[in-house]
C-alpha cells in the first residue's frame, strides 16, 4: 500500500507472473525493515523463499571513481547484509531460506551470498528466467505450525479472532485460524485508494463478493473495514446492513477484532436514513395500527374483492423500492415474481394508491418503513452531504434499487463501494440483478463457493432442499463445494402435535445443553414468527435466567443465548441452531387466494428462507415443526 520503489514494483510484477501453485505475500507496513519484502510459498509442498529487494543502482554498486573520496563509501552488499541480519533476527530459526534481489545491478557486482542468503542480479529479474530461479532457491518444506507462526508475523491482518470461529469441533485441536488464501486475496483486492495504489490495482470504485452461506463474506468485510480504518484513520467508513440483529453482531465482532483501534460506523440502512435525514423534518414511523388503517382504506378504493391487504402492501413496497418517478415508468417495468396478476386498469389504480399513500404520509410527516427510503432519497436533492470514502454493504442481495441510489450519493468521487451478497438467500428482492441496480460488475466480482462455517452434513442438507424446490433456471446461484468439509452431527427434525409442546421441548434441550457445559453464546434460536420468538425468549429467561438470554437485536448482552424471528436472522450464525416453528415457513404455499404465479413465488420465498435458516448453524442443527413439513423436505432429512 502506498508508494514503492521501481525495483520493488518490478519484482512484484515478476512474482505476480509466477505459476498458480505459488502464493506470495508482501507486508502492508513497508516502513518496517524487520520483515522481507516478499514471502513466496509453494502451495502443496510448503517450500518457501523470503525475498529482499535492493534499490541499489549499477553506478552505486561499482563504487566511487578514481578521483572521488572513498572513505565514507558503503557497498550495496554491506547495506543489504545488515538488512538480512535484521530480518533473520525477526523471523527466527527454521523460517526457510532467503535471497536478495538487485533488479538494477549486474550479478558480478554483488557478493555471491549475503549473510547466508543467496543473491540475484538483474539477469534473473526477467520474466523468462525468474520462475526457474525461484524454484532453485526454495528450501525444505516448512512445518505447518512454523508456517502459521510466520504467517501471523508476516500478515497479522489475516489472523481470525478465536471468538469469531463459529464451528466448535471438540475432536480437533485448538489451532490458530487465518483467512483462507482466497479470502485474503479478496480482502486486499483494490485496497489502496491513493493515486499510486490505483495505478497498480486498477478501478477502486466497486468490488462485489458473492458467496455461499458461511463462506466468509462478512469476515472479509470486517477485516477490510479494519484495514482501511487503520491505514486511513481520517477517512469516513460506513458499514450498512439490512436488519438490526446483523448490525449488532457485526459491530460486536468488529470491536473484538479491532481491540477498540479504528473507528467504523455501523448502521442498518433505515437507521442510516433516520440518522442522516436531510433537514429537520424527519418523519415519524407509522404504528402498525395506523399503517393497517391506511392500507385498508386504499384497498376499499381499489374495489377488487379478491385483492388482499398483503397484495397491496407488497405492491406499494415494490413501487417505493424502485423509486418510480411516473406511472409510465411503473407500467413499463416487468413484474416478474410479484405473486399475483394485474390488468392494466388495476395497475393504474395501484399507482394512484401509491401516490395517495405517499401524499398522506408527507402531509402528516409520517412514513412506514417501505416509504422511508423513497422520502430520504427525494430529500437528498440539492443538499450538501457528509460523504464517506468507503461504504461496505453486508447481505446486499436484500437492498432495493432506491437504497443503492441513496448510497451512491454519499460516496466521495473516488469512493469505494464493497458489496457482500449470497444470491441463494435473496428471497426479499427476487427479480433484481446487479445490472438492473445500475452496477457493471464485470471484472469486479469475486466468488466464494466453499462454506467455512458449517459441516458437510449441514451444507448437504441445505443444498438438497434447494435442489428439490428451487427454480433450476436460476443463473446466479453458486453451487457449494462439499469436498474437504468437516463431518459433524447429522441435522435432525422433530415433529410436535402443538406449539406448546414444541416450545417446551426446545426449552428443555437448551437448558440441558447449558447444564452439560455448553456456552450460552453457542446457541441461536430462530422462530418463524415474532410471537413465537417472544414466547421462547420469555420461557428461556424464566428457565435459565434473564441475564443469559436476549433478543438478537440487543447488543447490550454479549455472550448469551440469542433468540430471533426468522425474517431478521440473515447474516447471523452460531455453533448450535434451533429452527423452531418451521411449518409456518411453508404455509403460504397452500393459500387458496394465490394463483399459479403466486404459488410459485411463495414456494421460492419459502425455499430461500428455509435455506437461510439451515445454513446459520456451524456444528449442530435442530429443526422443529408443529405437524409435518412438505414431503420433499422430509425426504431430505430421511435421506
Amino acid at each position: 500500500m502506498g508508494r514503492v520503489s521501481p525495483g520493488r514494483a518490478r519484482v512484484h510484477r515478476l512474482i505476480h507472473g509466477l505459476s498458480d501453485r505459488f502464493y506470495a505475500w508482501s507486508p502492508l507496513g513497508q516502513e518496517s525493515k524487520r520483515l522481507p519484502d516478499f514471502w513466496v510459498v509453494e502451495e502443496k509442498t510448503l517450500r518457501c523463499l523470503h525475498l529482499l529487494v535492493s534499490d541499489a543502482s549499477e553506478d552505486l554498486a561499482r563504487g566511487p571513481g578514481l578521483f572521488e573520496a572513498a572513505e565514507a563509501w558503503v557497498s550495496p552488499s554491506e547495506t543489504e547484509a545488515l538488512r538480512v541480519q535484521a530480518v533473520q533476527a525477526s523471523l527466527g530459526a527454521g523460517s526457510g531460506p532467503g535471497a536478495v534481489l538487485f533488479p538494477d545491478v549486474p550479478a558480478d557486482l554483488v557478493d555471491r551470498t549475503l549473510g547466508g542468503w543467496a543473491r540475484g542480479g538483474r539477469e534473473v529479474c526477467r520474466p523468462a528466467g525468474f520462475g526457474d530461479w525461484i524454484e532453485a532457491q526454495l528450501g525444505d518444506p516448512l512445518d505447518p505450525d512454523r508456517l502459521r507462526e510466520i504467517r501471523a508475523l508476516f500478515c497479522p491482518e489475516t489472523v481470525v479472532n478465536p471468538s469469531q470461529v463459529i464451528r466448535r469441533d471438540p475432536t480437533t485441536p485448538d489451532i490458530p485460524h487465518f483467512l483462507t488464501w482466497k479470502q485474503e486475496e479478496i480482502l486486499k483486492t483494490d485496497l489502496d485508494p491513493l493515486a499510486e495504489g490505483r495505478q497498480a490495482a486498477g478501478d477502486f470504485g466497486l468490488l462485489v463478493v458473492q458467496g455461499v452461506a458461511g463462506s466468509g463474506k462478512s469476515l472479509i468485510l470486517l477485516h477490510r473495514a479494519l484495514l482501511l480504518a487503520q491505514w486511513f484513520p481520517h477517512s469516513r467508513i460506513l458499514v450498512l446492513t439490512c436488519n438490526k440483529p446483523l448490525q449488532v453482531e457485526l459491530q460486536r465482532r468488529f470491536q473484538e477484532l479491532s481491540g477498540g483501534k479504528g473507528y467504523v460506523e455501523f448502521l442498518t440502512f433505515h437507521g442510516f436514513c433516520l440518522k442522516r435525514w436531510p433537514g429537520d423534518a424527519r418523519p415519524k414511523i407509522l404504528s402498525s395500527s395506523q399503517r393497517r388503517v391506511l392500507l385498508d382504506e386504499a384497498l376499499a378504493r381499489l374495489q377488487r374483492p379478491l385483492l388482499l391487504r398483503s397484495h397491496l402492501e407488497e405492491e406499494l413496497g415494490w413501487i417505493f423500492d424502485h423509486g418510480f418517478a411516473t406511472e409510465e415508468a411503473y407500467a413499463q417495468t416487468p413484474r416478474r415474481g410479484r405473486g399475483f396478476r394485474m390488468d392494466g386498469e388495476l395497475r393504474s389504480k395501484m399507482w394512484q394508491a401509491s401516490v395517495e399513500f405517499r401524499e398522506h404520509c408527507e402531509k402528516e410527516k409520517v412514513a412506514d418503513w417501505s416509504l422511508l427510503p423513497w422520502l430520504f432519497r427525494q430529500g437528498l436533492e440539492g443538499k450538501e452531504l457528509g460523504l464517506y470514502e468507503t461504504i461496505l454493504v453486508d447481505e446486499a442481495q436484500f437492498f432495493a434499487p432506491i437504497w443503492f441510489e441513496a448510497i451512491r450519493q454519499y460516496l466521495t468521487e473516488r469512493g469505494h463501494l464493497f458489496l457482500s451478497a449470497d444470491p441463494t438467500q435473496g428471497f426479499l428482492r427476487k427479480g433484481n440483478s446487479w445490472k438492473s441496480l445500475g452496477f457493471s460488475v464485470y471484472g469486479k466480482s469475486r466468488h466464494l463457493e466453499r462454506s467455512h462455517r458449517s459441516t458437510r452434513s449441514i451444507m448437504e442438507l441445505a443444498w438438497k432442499v434447494w435442489k428439490a424446490r428451487a427454480d433450476p433456471t436460476e443463473a446466479d446461484i453458486l453451487v457449494p463445494q462439499m469436498e474437504g468439509m468437516p463431518e459433524g452431527p447429522r441435522p435432525v427434525w422433530y415433529r410436535f402435535p402443538d406449539r406448546r409442546s414444541e416450545h417446551s421441548w426446545v426449552e428443555d434441550q437448551i437448558s440441558s445443553f447449558l447444564e452439560g457445559g455448553g456456552l450460552p453464546r453457542q446457541v441461536l434460536v430462530l422462530h418463524n414468527d415474532w410471537s413465537g420468538a417472544k414466547d421462547l425468549h420469555d420461557r428461556l429467561a424464566e428457565r435459565i435466567g434473564a441475564p443469559r438470554v436476549a433478543e438478537a437485536r440487543d447488543g447490550s448482552k454479549p455472550g448469551v443465548v440469542r433468540v430471533c424471528p426468522l425474517h431478521s436472522a440473515t447474516g447471523l450464525e452460531s455453533a448450535v441452531v434451533f429452527v423452531v416453528g418451521s411449518h409456518g415457513i411453508f404455509e403460504r404455499e397452500g393459500s387458496p387466494d394465490l394463483d399459479a404465479e403466486g404459488r410459485l413465488q411463495a414456494r421460492d420465498e419459502a425455499t430461500r428462507k428455509f435455506y437461510m435458516a439451515l445454513t446459520r448453524a456451524g456444528w449442530r442443527l435442530v429443526v422443529t415443526s408443529v405437524g409435518s413439513l412438505p414431503p420433499e423436505i422430509v425426504q431430505c432429512f430421511d435421506g
